[in-house]
């Protein structure tokens, strides 16, 4: 029993300092990405291990930074949530940096029952809840300060389904084939025409 101890307990320390050290590698990717982009990205998401948005995105670990609980379910009602998201905001705008949060939900598109335990499987209801918690950070930030976009989340894929500004318009990202940089910024320019102006205004 102790010697099977002492070996769970080696792994994680050995797959920690591994982490770390994948981590620490990736520090001047890390400076370049936010010499280049002057947004500070967060992601709220459900516990399930499977939402890797690094690996989705192809993006190094640490630029966006991830806040998690069962089902992506969060309030800003809740005081310690509160704290930490203010402090974020805060310590982004002290750099002169906007605030971009990904409010997320997941679902597997080839069996219901491979989505979201946290809501008891029902993506409508995990969608609902990523709008509604959308427009409270609107209702609490305003328009500007932080911008919030709800995004799907279907691991079956690791494909990302943005939600536009207006919560009707959606786009698959795992049905879009071949474009250009060109059609992409049009593509987003016509999902978040209010957003992207505001991140753009430095």
């Amino acid at each position: 029993m102790s010697n099977t101890r002492t070996t769970g307990i080696d792994f994680l320390l050995d797959l920690n300092e591994r982490h770390s050290r994948a981590f620490m590698d990736l520090s001047s990717e890390r400076r370049r990405y936010r010499g280049e982009h002057p947004t500070e990205i967060a992601a709220l998401k459900c516990m399930d291990g499977r939402l890797h948005l690094p690996v989705m995105t192809q993006t190094a670990l640490g630029i966006i930074q991830p806040f998690r609980n069962l089902g992506g379910k969060f309030d800003l009602g809740w005081p310690f949530f509160q704290v930490i998201i203010e402090q974020w905001v805060q310590y982004s705008i002290s750099r002169g940096r906007h605030c971009l949060v990904f409010v997320t939900y997941h679902y597997a598109r080839g069996d219901t029952h491979r989505g979201c335990r946290g809501f008891n499987y029902d993506t409508n209801a995990a969608k609902d809840a990523a709008v509604k918690l959308k427009d409270q950070f609107i209702r609490v930030y305003g328009k500007g300060a932080v911008v919030p976009i709800v995004c799907g989340i279907e691991t079956d894929l690791d494909a990302l389904i943005l939600h536009g500004e207006d919560d009707h318009s959606v786009v698959d990202l795992a049905k879009i084939k071949q474009s250009s940089q060109l059609e992409l910024e049009e593509m987003l320019y016509s999902l978040y025409p209010q957003c992207l102006k505001e991140l753009c205004e430095i």
